[in-house]
């Protein structure tokens, strides 16, 4: 007999701060979703889950966790360097900055000429970065790195929004993991290389391959 265990449907609970206080006007899920699934409606937050694409964007965003029904993308680390395989939506800046500040991730190793959304995320990291005086992002070839996720040691992320913070003199980064994840459909459309370039060189002193 095989048992499946099956997602909830995706929610917003009451614990959303829209549900909690009449006045406030928090729009964060809405202004990061994709697939322009959450509406706004007299004071109240809903989601249309024939129009959710799985993201998990609105994950990092929401203050209080309130979404239920979507787990966060599958990510690879091996040592201070993300590791593919790679989604083809690159994640949010929050997402990233929760990377940083988590688990020290400090590289990215991916294609540079295939992945224009993830390039365009990576350069929204480095500027946000730069504002919290923290070392920005680099790209960095890992040998060997795709190995047999089996092998890997697996992490459970929480989902809620982190800044980033300096690491302690002699804390050291999670040397490989996998981020969990839940299958998703993905847009067709990236952002041109052409743009990615242009962001990246608002980053003086800083080497990316453009």
């Amino acid at each position: 007999m095989v048992n499946l265990t099956i997602d909830p449907a995706v929610d917003v609970t009451q614990a959303c701060v829209r549900r909690r206080f009449r006045f406030s006007s928090c729009r964060a899920c809405a202004d990061v979703c994709p697939a322009q699934a959450f509406s706004l409606a007299q004071g109240q937050v809903s989601i249309d889950t024939t129009r959710c694409i799985a993201c998990g964007d609105c994950l990092f965003v929401c203050p209080v966790d309130a979404i239920t029904g979507i787990k966060p993308v599958k990510r690879f680390v091996q040592g201070d360097t993300l590791v593919g395989p790679f989604s083809l939506q690159a994640p949010t800046v929050d997402e990233l900055l929760l990377w940083h500040s988590q688990y020290g991730i400090r590289f990215i190793d991916i294609a540079v000429e295939r992945s224009a959304q993830w390039l365009m995320a990576l350069a929204g990291l480095n500027l946000a970065l730069r504002r919290y005086g923290e070392p920005g992002w680099s790209f960095k070839h890992v040998v060997g790195a795709e190995i047999n996720a089996s092998r890997r040691t697996l992490f459970h992320v929480s989902a809620r929004r982190h800044y980033p913070v300096r690491r302690r003199a002699g804390e050291t980064a999670s040397q490989t993991g996998v981020f969990r994840v839940q299958r998703m459909r993905t847009r067709n459309q990236f952002a041109r290389v052409q743009d990615v370039r242009r962001l990246l060189a608002k980053l003086p002193g800083e080497r990316y391959p453009v």
